[in-house]
């Protein structure tokens, strides 16, 4: 439900609300915390905050001001986060002159006391307003790898909790104004403000402009639309303070957040619009933590599903902190620049009303390792074969190309190709595998063409098809490629340099029908499929290479089966999947590593011709796309978990090419 505020009295001169929704619970490869619930938390895969969590957790030093309905300082799963006044003592005094007495954690405006804590004592006090400024804070940075709840973020931080809104979620821009100054006046570094109001208050942005130039970084929500209504678009209609800037457009003083949905586009209910929204984030059914406090009814440390863009704002806040812990010197020019360069394109977002683009956390994270320069990630699209032979087809994620690299000249009917970070660099150069006539090449290319190395990972005598995938297997921050072809009994591991680092026997390899990695329990594994007459026969082996299990699946003839794994399919754990193709059917079985039967779909196509099916991790899950032609194009049909269509792409072919797509090969 979207909560709006009551009415004010007259002595209050700009109302304020909250920006979020709640929705009924549902129990929603890189380094990953032991916290129970932290999968839970539905934009950890979106943002890519495992891979940042490489690099990052945060530091201490960052202080965040959350400008919100107060925050539950005892969570156990926050509490060791929460700021402390270096100047107070709890002594009835204001021992460092700052007007305020014992704001030990920070300062309650609404009550004019030190009590941070929302009151569920109040009779007018709703669960959303009691909970809303400790979700905001969880997401932000609740602590990781503690054993306990979900994780936040940027798991090291230090949150100022200031209280101006009340136990309903209402206030004012008066109170805001003066939480601001004393975010600047303890030193906070970056401010989040959930919340939204329909009138500018000139008060209210000369507090924006002194945060800025005190070079906090001001980060606030795009707000909500009404329960059952289409957002806003803020351009017409503005809110505050999310489009509070600089009338003269020479400085950017708050950083604006549109909510994406679960598949990574603009969420229906999210504000948007270009002059006022620099970058959108996920804010749709996101668990975190929860006021804390039994005897009133609530028993739940870390829960809810919670979305609006009020849980969309606190994300980018937490990757601005990671990105702070990196570079401490850079104000809110730079970690802006920070995270919106770093933005992933969102589909149907050609006019910018969401911002730049989709928060990274890794690619912000390796931006500010790098002092400002974000490696380039371009997605391969597929492969076009022609006369001129097969090149890489690279585009940015809304099917743009970009440019064409062509990687083996001559008659080539088959390859394949990812993208991975062989160096622990950031960069993810491409891989190419393919036949020539001397057998099994593999290529590393840069993403602008040029080739770093070239391997014949087999003997001259190995004819059989290449197969390859990538994955981490000594868990060192950089990708290994491993290797197999058809008819060939050794599988190869090949390092960044492009040297083999091991050779391990397979136990079956006479018709080899693909290689993939796949994620359990914390470990990587290696999994093979063997065709036979009557079924196909996956192997899995583990990271040092030992045999771990098998199965099989029963086959039919006349049908076409592809195989791969499914990212984080079943929880924190990866799924193997085996798509059967007939005609116009399709059927998709997800198993785990021993065979278990996980779950199965078939997804109605759409008209055209299917010519091939791939799979994308597209925003927090595993979407299925099929490629129809239809006349003189191809069209790529975006499906659900439960086989429905989210969207349709579309892309025009090229006379003489025959395009072998797999968009979004990471």
């Amino acid at each position: 439900m979207t909560v709006h505020s009551h009415t004010i009295p007259s002595r209050i001169a700009h109302t304020i609300i909250l920006c979020a929704l709640f929705v009924s619970p549902l129990s929603a490869f890189a380094f990953q915390p032991n916290d129970p619930q932290w999968s839970e938390a539905n934009g950890i895969s979106m943002l890519h905050l495992p891979d940042a969590w490489d690099k990052t957790q945060g530091s201490s030093d960052v202080i965040v001001a959350v400008i919100d309905t107060g925050v539950d300082i005892l969570n156990p799963d926050i509490s060791q986060n929460i700021w402390s006044n270096p100047g107070e003592k709890l002594d009835g005094l204001d021992n460092d002159n700052d007007g305020y007495i014992d704001d030990l954690n920070g300062w309650n405006f609404v009550d004019n006391n030190s009590n941070v804590r929302p009151d569920p004592s109040v009779t007018s006090s709703t669960r959303i307003g009691i909970n809303h400024g400790t979700v905001v804070a969880g997401i932000i940075g609740a602590e990781g790898n503690n054993f306990l709840g979900g994780a936040g973020v940027a798991w090291h931080v230090k949150i100022m909790p200031l209280k101006i809104l009340n136990e309903r979620g209402d206030g004012d821009s008066d109170l805001a104004v003066k939480a601001i100054d004393y975010a600047i006046a303890h030193k906070a570094q970056i401010i989040n403000l959930s919340f939204v109001g329909p009138t500018p208050s000139l008060n209210f942005i000369q507090a924006i402009r002194r945060a800025y130039r005190a070079g906090i970084t001001v980060i606030a929500a795009a707000g909500n639309a009404p329960e059952h209504a289409a957002g806003t678009n803020l351009n017409l209609e503005p809110q505050y303070p999310v489009c509070f800037d600089d009338p003269l457009k020479e400085e950017n003083w708050v950083i604006g957040v549109a909510a994406l949905n679960d598949i990574g586009t603009l969420a229906p209910f999210s504000n948007y619009g270009s002059k006022c929204v620099d970058i959108s984030a996920p804010g749709f059914r996101i668990s975190s933590t929860l006021f804390f406090d039994p005897t009133h009814g609530f028993s739940d440390i870390y829960g809810g599903t919670w979305s609006g863009t009020s849980i969309a704002a606190p994300f980018v806040t937490g990757v601005a902190a990671l990105v702070k812990s990196i570079q401490p010197n850079w104000g809110p020019n730079e970690i802006r620049q920070a995270l919106v360069d770093t933005s992933d394109p969102i589909p149907g977002n050609g006019d910018l009303s969401a911002g730049r683009g989709s928060l990274n956390a890794a690619k912000a994270v390796q931006y500010a390792i790098h002092g400002g320069a974000a490696p380039d990630t371009s997605a391969v699209a597929g492969i076009v074969y022609n006369k001129k032979g097969a090149s890489l087809v690279v585009q940015n994620e809304s099917l743009d190309e970009q440019r064409r690299i062509l990687f083996a000249p001559g008659k080539i009917t088959t390859a394949q190709a990812l993208s991975a970070d062989i160096d622990g660099s950031g960069a993810t150069p491409f891989i190419v595998a393919y036949n020539d006539a001397k057998g099994p090449i593999i290529k590393f290319l840069q993403q602008n063409g040029t080739l770093i190395t070239t391997i014949r990972p087999f003997g001259p005598k190995v004819r059989g098809a290449v197969h390859i995938t990538a994955a981490d297997l000594n868990r060192d921050g950089s990708s290994e490629i491993i290797a197999v072809a058809d008819n060939n009994p050794t599988m190869v591991i090949i390092g960044g340099d492009g040297k083999i680092r091991r050779a391990l026997p397979l136990i079956d390899a006479k018709g080899v029908l693909g290689i993939t990695s796949y994620f359990r329990a914390g470990a990587e594994y290696i999994v093979t499929t063997v065709t036979h007459k009557n079924d196909i026969t996956a192997y899995a082996w583990n990271d040092i290479g030992a045999f771990v299990s098998s199965f099989q699946v029963p086959t039919q003839k006349g049908v076409n089966y592809s195989f791969g794994s499914a990212p984080q399919m079943n929880g924190s754990d990866d799924a193997l999947f085996v798509s059967a193709t007939t005609g116009q059917n399709i059927l998709i079985t997800y198993y785990d590593i021993f065979g278990k039967l996980l779950t199965t779909y078939s997804p109605a196509i759409p008209d055209g011709k299917l010519i091939g099916i791939s799979f994308a991790h597209i925003g927090d899950a595993l979407r299925l796309t099929a490629t129809s032609q239809i006349d003189n194009s191809l069209e790529l049909s975006i499906f659900d978990a439960h086989g429905l269509i989210n969207y349709v792409l579309r892309r025009d072919i090229v006379k003489g090419d025959r395009f072998d797509p797999f968009i979004f090969a990471q």
